[in-house]
């Protein structure tokens, strides 16, 4: 792709997006009162003819109160330089008998100087990334799952927008404007044009605002429901109580083009370094999992429950792409993300594939029929009980591995479905904690 075809390729890419959120009334004021345009010509008097702006939307409200957003648009493999924004200053100040508010968009960073011409000039400023970067690419780019609570401020903002390399595993819009900054579209234009607006505007013509923008918040799915889910599921594979056979689950959604599924030799490795285990992609549907050798099996089979976990809980429609990591696996429980809906939908995933992999009813049955072969009773301290005597820390080790083989999973999926279904009871999580790192190089197959 040449220089042109790829900033034409960008501006498409944000005329779409913009387009999206004024037709699902997504923006801030309702489409009645806005609309869009790409390539539209503004007189000149100075030139005698029209100035043509990459990407503009002309918002008018009632009482011909009138304001034009212009968009310049540039995708380079380089930092914007300064003298592209005085360029686009230039043609600001040149359209007559408009009240203009610029934005300068870009796929790369901006040079300082170009950066503080902006600012003193009162010239917006975007940063839009690159959505494959980005560990979940989310159905709506630039204002779902996106607010104000994101562990962003002002000198972060301008960090981003003025360093070359930056990576986000789901935002990849940040904007600026008169030291105001956002990672919100709706928000973002918003701040810029209230400016312009009486301070009684709105109370005056209450019509013209859209009250809800934040469609598409993930919603709460309680754990009876997601195991509903898993139950239908190992019906249809008429499940024996063993360990769940994934490859026959997958080939029923193959056979019903529901799904693609493959393995690859290696997915390659996240911006960290992590390997990535496994992806899914909802265009076409599919699902990718790692084929790494030195990879375990019981990784290996949660990272395919997890991504089964996106589908059947219908997680297209809040991502486009996900991607899980060897640290999300590793970090599986504790793992935050500072995002509350895209924790939402890795937590549903987890306990997803959680409950398909260890089935409640068969994993109570098991966890019983263990602890009467090994004849352990409840003393006051749960059936399970973990301390620092090492006899109950052996009791802890048999029970545990024998579940982690007949249901084919690690130690650690075991320990985590034993806290959520009260079958064990830690004198403290320290306590375990320090046993499992104290055995752990004596167990070569411990994850």
């Amino acid at each position: 792709m040449n220089t042109y075809q790829a900033g034409k390729s960008f501006e498409d890419k944000f005329y779409e997006l913009i387009r999206d959120e004024l037709e699902n009334e997504r923006l801030p004021f309702k489409s009645k009162y806005c609309k869009l345009y790409k390539q539209k010509g503004y007189y000149s008097k100075d030139r005698e003819s029209e100035i043509k702006i990459d990407i503009s939307i002309e918002i008018n409200f009632p009482n011909q109160l009138f304001l034009l957003v212009a968009f310049e648009c540039k995708n380079y493999n380089h930092r914007i330089p300064v003298n592209d924004i005085e360029e686009f200053d230039s043609k600001l100040r040149q359209i007559e008998g408009l009240n203009v508010k610029g934005i300068f968009v870009s796929s790369s960073s901006f040079q300082k100087g170009a950066y503080n011409f902006a600012k003193n000039k009162r010239i917006g400023l975007i940063r839009l990334l690159n959505d494959n970067k980005l560990k979940w690419e989310l159905s709506r780019t630039v204002s779902l799952f996106t607010n104000e609570k994101a562990n962003i401020n002002y000198e972060h903002i301008e960090e981003i927008l003025t360093t070359d390399e930056f990576i986000h595993d789901y935002i990849n819009f940040y904007a600026i404007w008169d030291k105001q900054y956002s990672i919100n579209f709706n928000h973002y234009l918003f701040t810029l044009i209230k400016d312009s607006i009486p301070k009684n505007f709105f109370s005056l013509h209450k019509e013209i605002k859209n009250k809800n923008t934040t469609n598409g918040t993930v919603p709460f799915i309680p754990e009876e429901d997601i195991e509903n889910e898993t139950l239908k599921i190992l019906k249809g594979i008429d499940y024996n109580g063993s360990a769940v056979s994934l490859d026959t689950i997958c080939e029923n959604l193959i056979k019903d083009n529901r799904l693609n599924f493959y393995y690859k030799d290696s997915i390659g490795h996240d911006h960290l370094g992590y390997e990535i285990l496994g992806k899914i992609s909802f265009d076409p549907t599919e699902i990718i999992i790692a084929k790494d050798i030195q990879s375990s099996s019981f990784r290996q089979r949660f990272t395919i429950a997890h991504e089964l976990g996106h589908f059947f809980l219908l997680h297209n429609k809040f991502i486009k792409n996900e991607y899980y990591s060897e640290i999300d696996y590793k970090n599986n429980e504790e793992y935050l993300i500072p995002n509350s809906n895209i924790k939402k939908l890795e937590t549903q995933a987890n306990i997803f594939a959680s409950q398909l992999l260890m089935p409640k009813l068969h994993f109570i049955k098991k966890f019983f029929e263990l602890l009467k072969k090994e004849n352990m009773k409840n003393r006051g301290f749960g059936f399970l009980y973990v301390d620092n005597q090492q006899g109950n820390y052996n009791k802890f080790l048999i029970i545990t591995n024998s579940l982690r083989n007949h249901f084919y999973v690690s130690r650690k999926a075991v320990i985590i479905r034993l806290k959520e279904l009260n079958l064990i009871n830690e004198e403290s999580d320290n306590n375990l904690n320090i046993s499992l790192r104290q055995t752990k190089n004596k167990i070569n197959d411990w994850f």
